[in-house]
């Protein structure tokens, strides 16, 4: 059996909020001994600060106002900021560039720590205290993008005050294949001791995983 998967958007915490891990499940369903999280759009309302930052490195680039439609419609396209900026620009040479902007202007110091949506804080507490096992597996680089700490999910975690509720952490940099490949929420399982088939996954549509992992899953 692969990955109990499941998928709530933006509101998620609103849901968790109330969750209890069920006492009776149907035949052939395990209980979840682990869960583990997304960081964009799932536990941290980061999809603002993204808009704004690639808003400005953009303007900067074009030299023109890059309207709100037009960030979101290109943070939309990929999954990766690099990608995003193939899809608006083409093939530019400037891209490398602008990807350091974006993530200068992104994980400035004086930018206030990204808001948990509503209801997170209360679930990762509730889940703790029913010994379910938590991590967080993103498309962000764990220790930071191009050497720089502060440019990492760990950083994001911290200034949120959320880094103690998990304990594992798989970011871009810890496995060869990425998002929406199956392998980081594999390597998310292993890092728990716990086996994928008790393991519930929140924050990435299931059949995106499906499809790209029917194999491994």
């Amino acid at each position: 059996m692969g990955c109990t998967l499941a998928w709530w958007g933006k509101h998620l915490g609103t849901f968790w909020s109330c969750y209890r891990v069920p006492t009776h499940l149907p035949p052939g369903v395990s209980q979840p001994l682990a869960v583990i999280f997304d960081f964009d759009d799932t536990l941290a309302n980061s999809f603002p600060t993204r808009v704004a930052a690639l808003q400005r490195c953009l303007s900067d680039q074009l030299e023109r106002p890059i309207s709100s439609v037009e960030a979101t419609r290109t943070i939309n396209s990929a999954p990766y900021i690099d990608d995003q900026l193939l899809w608006m620009l083409g093939d530019d040479p400037a891209i490398p560039s602008l990807v350091q902007a974006y993530r200068h202007h992104y994980y400035h110091p004086e930018r206030a720590p990204l808001e948990a949506f509503e209801g997170i804080r209360d679930a990762l507490s509730a889940l703790e205290r029913q010994r379910v096992s938590l991590a967080l597996v993103t498309s962000r680089y764990r220790t930071g993008a191009a050497g720089n700490p502060q440019w990492s999910v760990v950083h994001e975690l911290e200034r949120m005050g959320l880094s103690e509720w998990f304990a594992a952490i798989v970011g871009f940099e810890d496995t060869a294949g990425h998002k929406p490949s199956p392998e980081p929420f594999l390597l998310g399982c292993q890092l728990l001791g716990v086996p994928p088939a008790r393991v519930l996954a929140v924050g990435t549509p299931p059949s995106t995983l499906w499809e790209h992992g029917k194999r491994e899953l």
